[in-house]
């Protein structure tokens, strides 16, 4: 495939030149009088299409820059700093017995233990049935992650209940069932099962998936002798190669038969997004390539058509023209392929760039200053192409344009 690609390039770069050439008068073109003549439509034509292609990476590249900084520092609704899930094999027994053990270090700021990953389950409120996610958790695991409660309490040990027929909620469960501000009290069932859970808490919403997908209910409870798969723990930075050889010692006296496991949960969420990662690479490194083919492109038929009027340029120096205005005069044509090329691309690079952000529940909005920027660049860059052959052009000594040939 990239040999055919090589081969239909190098045919098409080098058929209209032979076209172009093969039209010359071999006398004229013996005696150096031939000279390429014409508007240039066909290669003003390209230069337009090339700024526009550049034009338009430039957009997206900007696009994706901003949303993938928006990912990585979005407040998700927890502090995923400094905070380290651990594999966990055993039951609450031992999730127990880990946690005491940790908490003898003063670094270990909280631990708390979950399931691993999430169930997502019909649940039946009253008539109205819906599905959620649903996460074993044990009473510190608000406290572990930071997430606030927006009313109720947690978990207690006081409250014997808690451990087989409570749950907390965030608010999209709330809002779900219908219950609002007034969620406190109500109680709910899984399908397929009688069991009743009594509310005693709600959460504000925080971003446990990626972002890309939307917040969905979510209910947390404890269960008597769960097989937990996780466990969070949240340490002080200061001394962290300590910590984390006191917490890998400390795990295999616990659980000696299996390996220690660890991931740092900013970097896990960071990782999310590694798709979106390479597309910025991709992007960055096609607009740089973009921009510099039409530099080139510029530069060359710059150069051309200014070389024809060279005559043209030591006629109005004699007759007193500054070299402002025929570096105005000259770059005037030039500058404007770069603006037309500009406002080709504004409505594909909004409509393009659009469509990839759908692809986000959570995203950035448009704005104007992404245009602005990418035709700023363009035309900066355009300017300093154009004038520098403009303002040899325009310093040249116009005995030597003028003398007879």
């Amino acid at each position: 495939g990239y040999l055919l690609l090589l081969m239909l390039t190098s045919l098409a770069a080098g058929s209209y030149p032979s076209w172009v050439l093969s039209g010359f008068n071999p006398i004229q073109a013996l005696s150096g009088r031939e000279k390429l003549t014409g508007r240039h439509t066909f290669a003003k034509s390209l230069v337009v299409v090339q700024f526009a292609l550049s034009s338009l990476l430039i957009i997206g590249t900007i696009t994706i820059y901003s949303q993938i900084d928006y990912l990585l520092t979005r407040d998700l609704g927890y502090d995923d700093e400094n905070l380290i899930r651990i594999s966990l094999s055993g039951g609450d027994e031992q999730a127990e017995v880990l946690k005491n053990e940790l908490s003898r270090n003063s670094n270990i700021v909280n631990a708390s233990a979950k399931s691993e990953g999430f169930s997502y389950r019909g649940i039946r409120v009253d008539e109205k049935e819906f599905r959620g996610y649903d996460f074993k958790v044990d009473e510190h695991y608000l406290a572990t992650l930071g997430i606030s409660l927006k009313e109720g309490r947690n978990f207690s040990s006081q409250f014997p209940a808690d451990s087989s027929q409570s749950v907390i909620i965030n608010e999209t469960f709330a809002r779900e069932a219908g219950w609002g501000e007034h969620a406190i009290g109500q109680t709910l069932s899984f399908m397929g099962s009688d069991t009743r859970y009594t509310v005693i808490g709600v959460v504000n919403d925080y971003h446990f998936r990626p972002l890309k997908v939307k917040i969905e209910p979510v209910m947390l409870h404890t269960l008597p002798k769960t097989r937990y798969g996780d466990l969070l723990v949240k340490v002080n930075p200061d001394h962290l190669a300590q910590t984390m050889a006191f917490l890998e010692v400390t795990y295999r006296q616990v659980e000696p038969l299996h390996p220690f496991k660890y991931e740092f949960v900013d970097l896990l969420n960071a990782r999310e997004y590694q798709v979106e990662q390479r597309w910025k690479q991709i992007m960055s490194s096609g607009a740089v390539l973009a921009v510099l083919i039409s530099c080139i492109g510029l530069f060359a038929l710059a150069a051309l058509s200014i070389q024809q009027r060279t005559k043209e340029v030591g006629i109005r120096k004699v007759l007193g023209a500054s070299i402002n205005s025929i570096v105005a005069l000259l770059s005037g044509s030039f500058f404007k392929l770069a603006l037309i090329a500009f406002i080709i691309t504004v409505p594909l690079g909004f409509y393009g760039s659009d469509q990839w952000l759908e692809n986000f529940a959570y995203r950035i909005e448009m704005s104007w200053w992404m245009f602005a920027c990418a035709g700023a660049l363009i035309l900066l860059i355009s300017f300093l192409i154009i004038s520098f052959q403009s303002v040899r052009a325009a310093r040249s000594n116009p005995v030597d344009s003028l003398k007879s040939e």
